[in-house]
């Protein structure tokens, strides 16, 4: 189920103007067209051209599919997105996915792809992440986050110290 810290973390390419107001928590749904084929507990945040770097995690706490036209009614409110931008982005579907966003943390440095793995390429929509990347990811964003003086730690509950990013022991 979404948002038990147990499910998958995928990294998910969102354009930078949205994922700017889910950092601001203006954004609290994300829409999507396709569902999760796995239960997902974190989205690791990778803002695309022209910024192209994972800036936070973000927890999903869940998931909705349906028909734009009621996914619209029902979070519009808390979509940031136009009315125009979100049927645009479904005219060529009559479903939808609404995904909750909760607990989001920055990174107050943001991460390149080629720092985590050469191979890594930035998704069309999503990927899944095996978990020594995920745990790469949090522990590069920690460090970075414990060197920067002036920015709140990203220590939470709920996101860092759930079992996928628990450091792995002998």
């Amino acid at each position: 189920m979404a948002g038990k810290s147990d499910g998958d973390i995928v990294l998910m390419s969102i354009q930078p103007r949205y994922v700017e107001l889910i950092l601001l928590r203006q954004k609290r749904v994300e829409f999507r067209k396709v569902r999760f084929r796995r239960s997902v507990s974190h989205i690791l945040v990778y803002a695309s051209r022209p910024v192209m770097r994972i800036v936070g995690v973000a927890e999903i706490r869940y998931m909705e599919e349906g028909n734009p036209e009621d996914l619209w009614r029902r979070y519009s409110t808390v979509g940031g997105i136009s009315r125009e931008a979100f049927f645009s982005y479904y005219s060529s579907t009559s479903y939808g996915v609404a995904i909750g966003i909760g607990e989001v943390h920055r990174f107050p440095v943001p991460l390149r792809l080629s720092d985590l793995d050469s191979d890594l390429r930035a998704p069309q929509s999503y990927i899944y992440l095996d978990h020594r990347t995920s745990q790469d990811v949090l522990r590069r964003a920690l460090k970075s986050s414990h060197s920067a003086s002036d920015r709140q730690p990203l220590r939470q509950k709920n996101i860092l110290d759930s079992p996928a990013f628990e450091a792995e022991t002998a």
